[in-house]
């Protein structure tokens, strides 16, 4: 397949090893499209507006290549799904390539991957769902959920059965024409686009996980007034059960950011940030926990990983990224995870990783000052800065047509 669409040149692709990054703001200010490359249409910009705009994943069909599914905005300030690609990847030459149909009015994209079927999901301003497949010879014509109507959430998990392949699970909340109650809903190849009721308190754009503890099974961690709460939901039923409350006011949590599941993978466990900034695990009788120490985390991402252990990607309140494989936090003994240093460059804003449990540990990292998002993968010796890509920077007034 050709590559086609903008491509990044010059600065823009640096390979480097260990925990590099550009030496300066200036020459991460650098990473650009080549003039002659992006002709007239100007630097693209990142639709940071959405709580989804960059779906990572390493491409199957590539043996891996860290790629990602990215929202960018045009002058209107509309957004549009383009798939941000490395062809071939031994070049180190990427490119920004539009799907068919050019989707726009996009606010959320997630992707999934199960064995070599790979497919980008994103919703619309109407509340609408769509998805499109990536082959090894381009796209698929994008095609809309016939039941996501009002998605006005997007996010995406998985669940592994045995040896088998993990299993995607697409999920969020939709508001109904004419309803003010939000639905949990739930999508998977053997029961697409099912939906329960969300637990009284929740809005529709509520802040909360998901994560499964069978093949139809699974958990909503979620956050009400400081307290983390818990709830059961199954395939078949129409409600969830709970709530279960964490710890009463011991810790007072600000949000959920994900599981780990190694002590009871029947009943993974919540991760959760802290008023205080702080990153927590529960620990079962112990309670709360601070893994990664005292030190407050911006942001937290959770990643699964192989045999059912769980990868957490944090932000230091100066930006620095890091990484820490959550430990054996048991009842008794709990053994604190180790934070492994991504970048020491305190400038990333926000972290985009790679969520299927097979995937190399990679992380796309958003620095917003200098427009950068920078491409980070492990491999058997560290962590390596891969891409270094160059975006308009954020901030900007829209015109008065475009997306409110």
């Amino acid at each position: 397949m050709e590559p086609s669409g903008p491509e990044f040149t010059g600065p823009v692709v640096r390979r480097t090893k260990g925990l590099a990054f550009p030496d300066t703001a200036e020459e991460a200010a650098m990473a650009c499209y080549g003039a002659e490359a992006h002709g007239a249409r100007g630097r693209e910009r990142l639709d940071l507006s959405g709580p989804a705009p960059v779906a990572a994943f390493c491409n199957p069909f590539k043996d891996g290549t860290p790629e990602a599914f990215v929202l960018t905005e045009d002058e209107d300030g509309w957004g549009y799904v383009r798939y941000l690609s490395q062809d071939p990847p031994v070049t180190g030459r990427w490119f920004l390539r539009e799907l068919p149909g050019r989707p726009s009015t996009a606010t959320a994209v997630v992707v999934t991957v199960q064995g070599l079927t790979v497919s980008a999901h994103w919703t619309d301003v109407s509340g609408n769902l769509w998805w499109a497949p990536l082959t090894p010879g381009g796209f698929g014509d994008p095609v809309q959920y016939g039941l996501g109507k009002g998605i006005v959430r997007l996010a995406v998990t998985y669940h592994r059965s045995g040896r088998n392949p993990c299993t995607p699970v697409v999920y969020g909340t939709a508001v109904q024409a004419g309803s003010r109650v939000p639905r949990l809903w739930l999508s998977t190849p053997a029961h697409p686009m099912t939906y329960y009721r969300m637990p009284e308190g929740f809005g529709g754009r509520a802040a909360f996980t998901l994560s499964m503890a069978g093949p139809d099974v699974w958990v909503v961690d979620g956050v009400l007034d400081g307290r983390l709460m818990r709830w059961r939901g199954q395939q078949g039923t129409s409600a969830l059960q709970g709530p279960l409350e964490y710890g009463g006011d011991c810790v007072p949590a600000r949000s959920v950011v994900g599981t780990y599941g190694q002590v009871d993978p029947l009943m993974p466990r919540p991760l959760f940030i802290g008023r205080d900034g702080v990153l927590y695990a529960w620990a079962g009788r112990r309670g709360a926990i601070e893994p990664a120490g005292r030190s407050p985390v911006r942001e937290a991402r959770v990643a699964g990983q192989p045999y059912g252990k769980t990868l957490v990607y944090m932000t230091g309140r100066d930006g620095a990224l890091g990484a820490m494989r959550a430990g054996t936090w048991d009842d008794a003994v709990p053994v604190p995870g180790s934070v492994e240093q991504i970048s020491a460059v305190p400038r990333m804003d926000a972290v985009y990783p790679a969520l299927h449990p097979d995937d190399r540990p990679t992380v796309f990292a958003m620095e917003s000052t200098s427009g950068t998002l920078t491409v980070f993968s492990r491999n058997s010796t560290g962590w390596e800065c891969r891409a270094v890509l160059g975006f308009e920077r954020p901030g900007q007034s829209q015109p008065a047509g475009g997306r409110s």
